[in-house]
């Protein structure tokens, strides 16, 4: 791990710690961002035994300093809690992760912000990288985090932990972020890498300190149980090229992830709340258990996602729904579901992915050889347009 990832490592619990104390995140973020500095012009010749305590020393006095010249009675202050700060052990700095989650996910901020205050602040992400994620330009994202930082200092929103009568529907906002930071390491819908393990595995770090903190809530259980059946599945998806999950070496799945997300999954329906979390991780154990892709249980998995639309309706999950239609022969229904969701996907390049799927089925090579045609257009992810062009020349090359 070279020295900017092992910042970005320890860049959330940081920055959480430094907020949590100093009671400000744009002072907390500068001087964390000085301290990163210095850690990459230091670290070159020893990586400290502590790289987070490191940065929370480093940091704290980063802050005094541009305290003493904006506000120097308050950096007197400071320094009687840097001490404090930099002896903050792992179940509080965890705490003050969880602070820092609730604040970028609080309501009073837009859920498109939210995302994006959590990728920035919490996961430690550079403004480039997430400009990639979001496509969004840097300069837009930059805006967008002051106006963010602003509404939270103007709407003096508290820096605690949402009281339990408040809690439910903050937590649903939380998890719901880290639900789509999750999918976006898994899937990446820009770039050169197709699976961001990092951002996986940040985002299931996550999720399992909401699970310690609040275990008598079973949706967290259900998300966690849902990112590890899917990231078990990482190393047969990814290795030097997209592969698809008919073609997976099932012996490079990850079966201690497998078994532990069974395990919470049981554990988390046995609590009677069921959500949506619940079946989708019921339907990625289904995937992740089949010992092939023909042994895969389609018809349970469709019906899985049948219920799964009574829960939230969406365009996507009408997507899996037709590709599992196929996979039962009834590529009837496939199309017809493909035509009510059509204009909705319209710039959704796994649309017509599953659109040129079922034109091999139906022997209509010609719509298939378009509908490859469309996503390479569409696609920002150089390894899926890679993926996606191999198909294309292997159809043409056996059509013409």
């Amino acid at each position: 791990m070279d020295i900017a990832q092992l910042i970005q490592r320890h860049y959330g619990a940081t920055l959480a710690c430094l907020v949590n104390k100093l009671g400000d995140i744009s002072l907390a973020e500068d001087a964390l961002q000085e301290a990163s500095i210095a850690a990459l012009n230091h670290w070159g010749n020893e990586i400290p035994k502590s790289p987070q305590a490191w940065l929370i020393r480093v940091a704290s006095n980063k802050a005094i300093d541009l305290l003493r010249k904006e506000k120097p009675q308050l950096s007197v202050e400071l320094e009687c809690i840097t001490v404090e700060i930099i002896n903050f052990d792992n179940e509080t700095s965890g705490d003050a992760v969880l602070r820092l989650i609730f604040i970028c996910c609080h309501p009073a901020i837009n859920m498109e912000n939210q995302l994006l205050m959590t990728l920035k602040l919490v996961m430690g992400f550079n403004l480039r990288d997430i400009s990639r994620v979001l496509l969004t330009s840097e300069k837009t994202l930059e805006q967008r985090l002051t106006r963010s930082k602003r509404k939270i200092n103007a709407n003096k929103i508290c820096l605690d932990l949402p009281s339990r009568d408040k809690l439910k529907k903050r937590l649903s906002v939380v998890m719901h972020a880290l639900y789509l930071i999750f999918n976006e390491g898994y899937h990446s819908s820009s770039g050169n890498k197709l699976l961001c393990k990092q951002i996986c595995k940040q985002a299931i770090f996550m999720v399992k300190l909401l699970c310690h903190y609040y275990r008598d809530q079973s949706t967290c259980l259900a998300l966690l149980s849902l990112m590890l059946f899917t990231h078990a599945r990482s190393n047969a998806r990814c290795v030097h090229s997209f592969i698809p999950l008919e073609d997976h070496d099932r012996s490079l799945y990850d079966q201690q992830a497998i078994q532990e997300a069974d395990i919470l999954l049981q554990k988390s329906l046995r609590m009677g709340e069921v959500s949506s979390y619940h079946i989708e991780a019921a339907i990625s154990g289904l995937h992740s258990q089949a010992k092939s892709h023909n042994k895969t249980d389609w018809q349970q998995i469709y019906l899985l996602y049948k219920k799964l639309l009574t829960y939230q309706y969406s365009p996507i999950i009408q997507l899996n729904t037709a590709v599992v239609d196929m996979m039962l022969n009834q590529y009837d229904t496939a199309e017809a579901t493909l035509k009510l969701i059509a204009d909705t996907l319209a710039s959704y390049p796994p649309f017509y992915l599953a659109q040129a799927k079922l034109y091999l089925h139906t022997n209509k090579t010609h719509l298939a050889i378009q509908a490859y045609e469309t996503a390479i257009t569409l696609s920002h992810n150089t390894v899926e347009k890679t993926y996606i062009k191999i198909k294309l020349k292997y159809l043409k090359k056996r059509t013409f």
